[in-house]
């Protein structure tokens, strides 16, 4: 029987002492991964409750120590404003964005929304829109807030406003509209589908006409629902005849 070079043998012992301190740097990031994870989670949790029950300081003291306002959390790619903004107290809502903003939270931190097939991007602009909340809005704009933002896929704050009249058109709706572009909303902005807002208002204009045809609203109703198209048509066009 032939016996093994030493050569041969340095060179395997060399290789399993390179595979054993692989093995062991892989166990260690692993589990340092594991608790930085759960460490992320935590605080994650942490200021969530901390914003359902309105615990001002206790969120000051986390800011403090070192926690990342604007990092979102890992389950739902949410902020802390916009998990403030979500909450169902709204008047207690207010005052809580308002203390996140003062404490560095940013007004046009964006999340990815998978599950939303027109608009997959949102910044807290949008969740006041979505809320139909002008009060929040008028607070998020006075921030900083940008109403001229354009996501990924080009799609504005002003896009999604005049999407949400589809469903229900009122002077709220007209109002959030008129609030954008007196903040510097672009009309004409075109996203990567070579929509613009105007594209979408005429689209939610004849689906409201459409499904009043066959609606039980009374003809005042139709008229006053009429009324408010046409206001959102007139801030529309000036808008853009404005830019020109």
């Amino acid at each position: 029987m032939k016996k093994i070079p030493t050569v041969h043998k340095k060179l395997a012992a060399v290789l399993l002492f390179v595979l054993l301190v692989g093995c062991f740097l892989t166990g260690v990031l692993y589990i340092s991964g594991k608790k930085t994870a759960k460490k992320s989670v935590y605080k994650n949790g942490t200021v969530q409750y901390n914003i359902f029950y309105n615990n001002k300081e206790e969120i000051r003291r986390m800011v403090k120590q070192g926690f990342d306002l604007n990092d979102p959390d890992q389950s739902a790619a949410n902020t802390p404003l916009l998990m403030a903004i979500d909450a169902l107290d709204r008047n207690r809502m207010y005052g809580m964005v308002e203390f996140l903003i003062g404490q560095g939270a940013e007004v046009n931190a964006d999340y990815s929304a998978e599950n939303d097939i027109v608009f997959r991007r949102r910044t807290p602009l949008y969740e006041a829109i979505s809320f139909g909340d002008r009060k929040l809005l008028s607070q998020l704009l006075k921030a900083g807030a940008d109403a001229a933002y354009q996501d990924k896929d080009g799609t504005t704050p002003l896009m999604f406003a005049c999407y949400m009249a589809n469903g229900n058109v009122d002077q709220n709706s007209v109002d959030i509209i008129r609030s954008l572009l007196y903040a510097g909303a672009d009309p004409s902005a075109v996203n990567k589908d070579g929509k613009t807002a105007e594209d979408y208002f005429e689209m939610g204009r004849k689906n409201i006409e459409a499904e009043m045809k066959n609606s039980r609203l009374t003809d005042e109703e139709k008229k006053q629902s009429r009324r408010y198209l046409g206001k959102i048509r007139v801030l529309l066009d000036r808008a853009v005849v404005s830019r020109r």
